[in-house]
């Protein structure tokens, strides 16, 4: 009797069952659903549309698949270091299974990765700035609206169907920039400014101009900190 008085009086229940209650954190939880709106919103928004301008698409591609056989000398390219090389290794990887889908041609098959790659760093890109603003003490609603304009600009839903460097350059800037826009009064991991470098590196390496981004976010800690963090 006492025992059940007692937790009627402090809103805890008196038994304890054997099973545990799975528990998942609210902002767990909230950071789900956010995700997975944004997931289903940039799916629906990239099947309606559709690129006006391939840029060097086919460039890529030829150099990619022709670098096998010597046809093509423009393996490795000054402004999109990383590009073709990694195209060309996606290529020995998943051309098998790509070629039931595309046929036994090779530049078609690389047409393909690079569009891929580039869809699903749209959605890298997508997520991570969701993810980014809040880090940065923006209001969820503002950093839902300027979550949508990126969504809806002009040069990324062009791009996002291309065969082109510059949005995975963007995944991997984004990515740098969230690793370092650590939240106000929480402690910087370890390794995490070397991850965040590293993807600098990489965003810098898939298209050289990102270079030019590089030192706003290195400086993000400076101002992105507590007082007494600083």
């Amino acid at each position: 009797m006492y025992n059940l008085s007692r937790a009627a009086a402090t809103g805890r229940q008196a038994f304890n069952t054997d099973t545990p209650t799975a528990f998942v954190s609210p902002s767990v939880e909230w950071n789900l659903r956010t995700g997975l709106m944004w997931t289903v919103a940039y799916a629906l928004v990239s099947y309606f549309t559709g690129a006006y301008f391939m840029a060097d698409t086919v460039d890529y591609a030829a150099a990619a698949s022709g670098h096998e056989v010597g046809t093509i000398s423009t393996f490795w390219e000054f402004g999109h270091l990383f590009w073709r090389p990694l195209g060309w290794a996606l290529l020995h990887t998943l051309g098998p299974w790509i070629r039931y889908l595309t046929g036994p041609n090779p530049r078609i098959e690389m047409t393909h990765i690079f569009i891929a790659l580039n869809w699903i760093a749209g959605l890298a890109c997508i997520l991570l700035f969701r993810a980014l603003l809040p880090r940065l003490s923006i209001r969820p609603a503002i950093a839902n609206v300027g979550t949508l304009a990126l969504l809806f600009s002009n040069a990324f839903l062009n791009y996002i169907h291309s065969g082109s460097s510059y949005i995975p350059g963007l995944a991997f800037l984004l990515l740098g920039f969230y690793l370092l826009g650590i939240p106000l009064q929480s402690e910087v991991p370890t390794l995490q400014p070397i991850w965040a470098a590293s993807a600098l590196a990489i965003a810098v390496c898939l298209w050289f101009p990102y270079v030019f981004a590089v030192p706003g976010i290195l400086a993000t800690p400076l101002f992105n900190r507590s007082g007494d963090q600083s």
